[in-house]
């Protein structure tokens, strides 16, 4: 596609430019391809400054584009983060749970243990077997 493409320094001034079709209808078929399109005569029109702009305009565009795809990965990584804490902290919390009730429950045990043997050390081996047998049974 032999089109010539103009810079105006000052956009007070216009410029005649050969092209085959508007400016808008050559940035359309930048983006989609057309078949005729190179049939089409060319022809000298009068160049605006806001038309030279348009490819200046498309890479800020696609920079702008470039610029939110990664705000997106941004977020997207920020969130399963946040996903990953709220649930280590779950975790954390339920595990520190467990911790305590085991903290209290062997608390629990020490001082049942130390009442049997205060009591005789044939009640601690009556606790003992009743412990065992109970487990055996919670099981079945």
């Amino acid at each position: 596609m032999a089109v010539n493409k103009v810079r105006i320094s000052d956009r007070h001034k216009k410029q005649l430019v050969s092209i085959r079709y508007s400016p808008l209808l050559e940035n359309h078929g930048n983006y989609k391809n057309f078949r005729f399109k190179n049939f089409l005569k060319p022809l000298r029109t009068s160049f605006t400054p806001y038309y030279s702009e348009i490819q200046a305009i498309n890479k800020n565009a696609s920079i702008a584009n470039q610029h939110f795809k990664e705000a997106y990965e941004l977020i997207t990584d920020y969130n399963s983060k946040m996903k990953k804490a709220f649930f280590e902290n779950n975790l954390q919390k339920e595990m520190n749970k467990i911790k305590t009730d085991t903290i209290v429950h062997c608390k629990r045990l020490a001082k049942k243990r130390k009442e049997e043997i205060d009591r005789g050390v044939h009640e601690y081996a009556n606790y003992i077997v009743s412990m065992i047998h109970s487990s055996f049974i919670n099981e079945a």
